[in-house]
């Protein structure tokens, strides 16, 4: 979405929410919101930026789709975003994916009154991890979610910091005619005179 744009998608989601009457039926996701983390070598995060993405929406299979494709362009202009607000050298310092996971609340009616109905439901619901691991190799997919749920539907990225050999700035050729002079370098001796009938002794300069 343009960050010039308003807008104006919570206007649309309390207008459905204050004209429900009864739960609703889970229907598919439109939009999914993207959260990257940037982490130092410590892990220790140092970066984080949040959009919102828009889904394919496979009417046949009934899921929601997003794209590695689009994903990865989403993550190169994060990585972009994080350069120009993060104070790292440019030159040395990149990030790469660590981890992407993924959370899908696909909670049907039947569920949530049951775990209204009944506390070890609840706590069981609680207690259950809804992530799961997405890759840069497959497209994401997201399964109908009712309505209330769609605003917490995330993909998390996790970006590492990564550090590279800085540059060597010398001309290979200078290197060369460097070890190239040392290699063709002689070697001077000199004799001293001989003192008291000794023999002749020399020194290496």
């Amino acid at each position: 979405m343009d960050s010039n744009t308003l807008d104006l998608r919570w206007v649309k989601e309390e207008e459905q929410l204050l004209n429900m009457v009864d739960i609703p039926q889970p229907t598919l996701l439109e939009t999914v919101r993207a959260c990257f983390l940037f982490v130092n070598a410590g892990l220790s995060i140092i970066h984080r930026h949040t959009i919102h993405i828009g889904l394919e929406l496979v009417g046949e299979r009934n899921v929601s789709i997003l794209s590695k494709t689009a994903l990865l362009n989403y993550i190169e202009k994060a990585k972009q975003e994080a350069r120009e607000r993060i104070a790292i050298n440019k030159e040395t310092v990149s990030f790469s994916i660590m981890d992407i996971l993924v959370w899908n609340e696909g909670m049907d009616t039947d569920y949530i009154h049951k775990c209204a109905e009944s506390d070890p439901a609840f706590i069981e619901w609680t207690n259950t991890s809804r992530f799961i691991h997405g890759s840069i190799f497959e497209d994401i997919v997201f399964q109908p979610s009712l309505f209330p749920f769609h605003s917490i539907q995330t993909v998390y990225v996790l970006l590492k910091e990564t550090h590279k050999p800085a540059t060597n700035n010398h001309n290979p050729r200078e290197i060369e005619n460097v070890n190239s002079a040392k290699r063709n370098k002689t070697k001077r001796v000199h004799f001293s005179p001989t003192v008291m009938g000794g023999k002749p002794t020399r020194r290496c300069l």
